[in-house]
């Protein structure tokens, strides 16, 4: 960190030894960035200087190219910290929590593949860019942004373990199954009251098609990670954050106020946000605690959970 002039202005410098192209460099050290600020709710942007040498002892620079980067992005959440105190405002909770020494950083070698992982995938850094975003959002749309990153975070886990999860394993039986239900259709087809074959035929054909919920599962499962019954039902939510819906957790009813519906989307933010550090921490190999935001933030959602302030990974 640098600071000059009047201004205190702050740098993150990324260096490299290794002979490469520009692109292959900028791509590098952008990986690095959005996971910066994924981990630690910084993202650094706005300018980039890039200098270049001709030798691994960089004493003379060859050449200079500056870049107009996408603005900073500062978020007021992370999903990891060592220090209970920072979150925690019962102090002898953060004491009994602090006096375990179980919590600790991220290493440098877990760090080191998330930068690859998200240099390699880019689902995977459009995924961590949306929570990023996400996070500074407002309540409206920081629950879909979440369902979202849950969503194209699961493909990326599942990868090819779908056909796992269809109700009917065989894919022969599948096929005969749907053939014989459309042959039954076919046989209604001079129903009068059966007026659109096409649409009951394609969802014939989509039968054996994994759920939403279940497909949004699976990647909890596949890295051994417990869900609990909150959890499920905010998971549950996924279609109505996605079209423009309030899900009413407290059954209140039509006549729910505005407050308690920025009360739901507050909480559906934090438990997915929870949610998601569980899967990407754990699927970079980390295998120590995040912060359960549905706790720490009970009061201002008034939801009262009945869980610890970390959750184990």
């Amino acid at each position: 960190m640098f600071r000059g002039g009047k201004k205190k202005k702050k740098f993150l410098i990324i260096e490299s030894e290794k002979k490469q192209y520009f692109k292959e460099f900028a791509d590098k050290a952008y990986a690095i960035r959005v996971s910066l600020g994924y981990i630690t709710g910084l993202f650094p942007g706005n300018k980039g200087y890039y200098f270049s040498y001709n030798n691994k002892k960089r004493k003379k620079s060859a050449g200079f190219l500056f870049h107009t980067l996408r603005k900073d992005m500062k978020t007021s959440i992370n999903p990891i910290d060592s220090n209970p105190y920072s979150w925690i405002r019962k102090k002898h909770i953060a004491n009994e929590i602090y006096d375990k020494k179980e919590l600790r950083v991220l290493s440098s070698e877990e760090f080191s593949r998330l930068c690859v992982t998200t240099l390699n995938n880019d689902n995977f850094l459009a995924t961590l860019l949306l929570i990023i975003e996400s996070s500074k959002a407002s309540l409206i749309f920081r629950p879909s942004g979440y369902s979202v990153a849950l969503e194209t975070l699961s493909d990326i886990i599942i990868a090819d373990k779908k056909e796992k999860l269809t109700p009917i394993a065989s894919k022969s039986e599948s096929k005969t199954f749907r053939k014989e239900l459309i042959n039954v259709l076919h046989k209604y087809s001079d129903k009068e009251s059966f007026k659109d074959l096409k649409t009951l035929e394609s969802r014939i054909n989509q039968i054996n098609q994994v759920t939403n919920k279940e497909r949004l599962k699976l990647p909890f499962k596949i890295l051994n990670i417990t869900l609990l019954e909150e959890d499920l039902n905010v998971i549950s939510s996924r279609n109505d954050f996605l079209h423009g819906r309030v899900p009413d957790y407290k059954y209140i009813g039509e006549n729910r106020s505005i407050d308690d519906k920025d009360l739901d989307l507050f909480y559906a933010s934090v438990r997915l946000y929870t949610l998601l550090n569980m899967l990407i921490l754990k699927y970079i190999g980390f295998d120590n605690y995040v912060l359960n935001f549905s706790k720490i933030n009970e009061k201002s959602t008034s939801y009262s959970v009945k869980e610890g302030y970390y959750r184990k990974v």
